[in-house]
């Protein structure tokens, strides 16, 4: 599914009416260039993923009366603006929508809304589950940054305690959660910012797409910095200790001047900093050494989501990874 950047810039600036939308073709559309982004391929929905044998809707999900045209903003809506959370849909007990097993969409909140086994009690106070309707969209308000003009919608389930409060065991539940449409699904051409499935591992030739699509219609917006209020020439020379990982010599290089590399976001969790490999002054020097990530007693110490990201040769670029600071 190709889409020009003529088309992309259209998506992204709005144009003159930034809620039509509803008959973008992301099919294609011819640029004088001749350039074009391909945009992948949908992964099929597989079969009974989602859906047991005797499922049906209890008749409290069934009131809600959700349809794909539900999640989709339409320009007859007149929404211009996201509007605040107002969880005024009631679910019930959580007790009462666990014993609901044969209900898809209560299974489903219940899923967005724990890690696990769903919080019944806290504090001996039963949990309620509510929910809200908001929208949501990829571009921002220009009046109000933080939010987005709506394009689609997104429901919010909350947990709380029955009586007011939310609950506050974020050991066994999610923050934030937000249930919305699969792309698949969509009711229009567009399937622009609806939720996609996705491999185990990283597609690589996704996120090549959304380095050209940034910059084919993003242009020098990206390289502003909103912290430092200027343009980002290059980093080489603005930090000091900016470090890179070469992922073809595996080793930690004082990169060259207006490089270009990937920047690795994730999480490190609950972990011991003395268990994994870290830059360290007593160690950089050995760390910039052809071959030294590579090596057992340093590559076993380095945590899983960059090792899998140093062993995928098929980056954009040879030399990535992410920013390493000498502690």
């Amino acid at each position: 599914m190709p889409i020009s950047p003529g088309l992309l810039r259209r998506i992204l600036e709005a144009g003159e009416d930034p809620n039509d939308w509803e008959s973008e073709s992301e099919n294609g559309d011819n640029n004088d260039d001749g350039s074009r982004v391909t945009v992948p391929d949908l992964l099929p929905v597989p079969p009974n993923a989602f859906s047991k044998p005797n499922d049906t809707l209890c008749s409290t999900c069934k009131s809600l009366k959700l349809t794909p045209s539900r999640f989709v903003v339409h320009p007859s809506d007149g929404e211009n603006q996201n509007v605040p959370d107002n969880p005024n849909i009631k679910l019930g007990l959580v007790k009462d929508i666990k014993s609901k097993s044969n209900c898809p969409f209560c299974r489903l909140v219940l899923k967005a809304l724990f890690k696990g086994e769903p919080v019944e009690t806290e504090e001996g106070i039963d949990v309620e589950v509510t929910m809200s309707w908001n929208t949501d969209g990829p571009r921002p308000d220009p009046n109000q940054p933080w939010r987005h003009i709506p394009q689609i919608r997104v429901l919010r389930p909350y947990a709380q305690k029955v009586g007011g409060g939310y609950i506050a065991d974020l050991e066994r539940s999610n923050m934030f959660p937000e249930i919305t449409l699969l792309a698949n699904d969509a009711p229009t051409s567009s399937k622009s910012f609806f939720a996609r499935l996705i491999k185990d591992q990283i597609d690589f030739g996704m996120v090549k797409n959304w380095m050209e699509m940034c910059r084919e219609g993003h242009g020098d917006f990206c390289t502003q910095s909103k912290m430092l209020e200027h343009e980002i020439k290059d980093p080489v020379n603005e930090i000091p200790s900016f470090r890179l990982i070469d992922v073809i010599d595996n080793c930690v290089i004082q990169p060259p001047h207006h490089c270009r590399y990937i920047a690795l976001s994730y999480v490190w969790g609950k972990i011991d900093p003395s268990t994994i490999l870290r830059l360290l002054k007593a160690n950089v020097a050995e760390l910039r050494k052809p071959g030294a990530l590579s090596r057992n007693e340093n590559f076993s110490k380095i945590p899983l989501t960059i090792r899998d990201a140093m062993q995928r040769k098929s980056m954009p670029m040879g030399t990535i990874l992410s920013l390493l600071l000498v502690l």
